[in-house]
């Protein structure tokens, strides 16, 4: 099952940033503040709310990419969530750390799959 299949089925898209209880937003503030770069552009300044609602708006992009890796990849829920640089959730790897390890490249998508030379 793809990520966004499993984003759909929980229901969390439908819980707006204005509906959230004050202590669950504290709680995405910090957990988005920290792991900024691995969610979004590293130097957007964007607040954590309309980061939040685009997520609940599922827009389409206008174009996708050419191919994604992932669609035929295999990952790990987990370690998406732990993100590129780790952190997030004690004893999962990052997923550089993963896709390195499983794939030997750091970013399994199309247009940047990047493969180490020791592989």
């Amino acid at each position: 099952m793809m990520l966004h299949e499993l984003w759909l089925q929980s229901g969390i898209g439908q819980r707006r940033w204005e509906g959230l209880p004050d202590d669950v937003r504290e709680t995405i503030t910090v957990h988005f503040t920290a792991k900024r770069g691995d969610r979004c552009d590293f130097w957007s300044n964007e607040d954590v709310s309309v980061w939040w609602n685009r997520l609940c708006d599922n827009v389409l992009p206008e174009k996708t990419m050419p191919f994604e890796l992932l669609t035929v990849l295999p990952s790990r829920l987990d370690v998406e969530v732990n993100g590129f640089n780790g952190g997030v959730l004690k004893d999962v790897p990052s997923a550089y750390n993963w896709y390195t390890e499983q794939y030997g490249m750091k970013w399994p998508v199309g247009r940047t799959g990047m493969v180490f030379p020791d592989r």
